[in-house]
Parts: C-alpha cells; sequence; structure tokens
C-alpha cells in the first residue's frame, strides 16, 4: 500500500501545493495528516474541500491548531475526509489507529483509557499508528538531544508493535525518519512523503 503522509501545514500554499502534486504524480491508495492542517482553524473548511477534491481517501487526526470536533462536522459533507482522532479504519490487511490533538504532554491518561480498550480489536494485525504529537524515544521526539515524546504513546507501542507511526508537532524534527526494534517512525513534514507499506 502507498501513503501519502504529512503534518503541520500549517496554512501554508505551497505545502498544499506540494501535496497535490506528489497525489496527482504518485496515485497514494490513502493520503494521512497527522495534525495541524491549519493555524487555529484558519480556512480550515476550505482546505478540506480542496484536499477532498483529490479524489483519495484522506484520513485526518486533529493537531493542537484544530478541535476534532470541527474536522468530523466538515468530514460528514465531504466524501474522502475522514476525522480518524479516536479511530480505528481497516483497509486492505492494514489497521489505522488515530489520536490526535496535544503534543505538548507527556502522559496522556485519556489516550491511555480508550486505546486499552482497542487491544483486543489490534492483536496480530498490522497497525499503523496516526498521533499529532510524537511518542517517547521515537527520535522523532528529540529536542536539543532530548526525548520530549509521549510516554503513554510508547507503552501503547510496545504492547502492539505497530508497523509505522507517523507523527508531526516538533517542526525541528520535519522529515526524519527511524527504524527502532522493526517499527518506523516517520515524521513527514508539510510537503509530504510517500510512504510503502
Amino acid at each position: 500500500m502507498k501513503l501519502l503522509a504529512f503534518v503541520d501545514m500549517h496554512n501554508s500554499l505551497e505545502a498544499f501545493n506540494k501535496i497535490k502534486q506528489k497525489a496527482k504524480k504518485e496515485k497514494p491508495d490513502l493520503i494521512i495528516c497527522a495534525g495541524d492542517l491549519t493555524i487555529f482553524e484558519h480556512k480550515l473548511f476550505d482546505i478540506l474541500k480542496r484536499l477532498n477534491k483529490l479524489n483519495i481517501e484522506f484520513l485526518m487526526v486533529n493537531g493542537n491548531h484544530e478541535d476534532n470536533k470541527s474536522i468530523e462536522n466538515y468530514a460528514k459533507n465531504l466524501k474522502n475526509i475522514k476525522a480518524m482522532h479516536k479511530k480505528i479504519y481497516e483497509k486492505d490487511d492494514i489497521v489505522f489507529v488515530g489520536y490526535g490533538g496535544g503534543g505538548f504532554s507527556q502522559k496522556d491518561k485519556n489516550f491511555e483509557k480508550w486505546s486499552n480498550k482497542q487491544l483486543h480489536k489490534l492483536k496480530e494485525k498490522k497497525v499503523v499508528l496516526i498521533t499529532h504529537g510524537p511518542p517517547y524515544k521515537s527520535g522523532i521526539d528529540k529536542i536539543h538531544s532530548e526525548d520530549v515524546g509521549n510516554q503513554s504513546y510508547k507503552k501503547f507501542i510496545d504492547r502492539i508493535k505497530p508497523i509505522l507511526i507517523i507523527s508531526g508537532h516538533l517542526h525541528e524534527n520535519s522529515g526524519k525518519h527511524f527504524n527502532i526494534k522493526g517499527i518506523k517512525y516517520v515524521n513527514p513534514g508539510p510537503f509530504g512523503e510517500i510512504i510503502q507499506i
């Protein structure tokens, strides 16, 4: 499966055009946004409408610049857009697990409660985890050589062993990839990356 993933676009027209070009050229099976499509929801519906016109399924978790309720409300009228906060979506033999918002906290009790209830659905599945903030000790969570990512996400990852984690929030790590114990961690940045799984 071919994915086009991006994060932290923050209303950038240049970034949007690069995503559009990559989508047309590469013809991915899914487009994934790990949040912060906008700056505090400015023109959120307009951008989602433009992404919807690419006619490719689009999975999105909210960042700290969007509210999940806004994305869910807009997605009701846009056939290709799927709001993924606290959602699971299966395509072919891959299970996509989404959890948005935050980015600043190192622990998230709400995520722990929600994710513990999902574990039985994810056993022995190929899982892609989409979060806005990065997991702890993932490489994509480093600032000045210090790991600042979310430890609740890391516990979940240790239990289910996803094949891929897509996260952002820390712009300093845009475009970085790490493979740790067979798990691929990617911050695809605002211009997006093609990821084959």
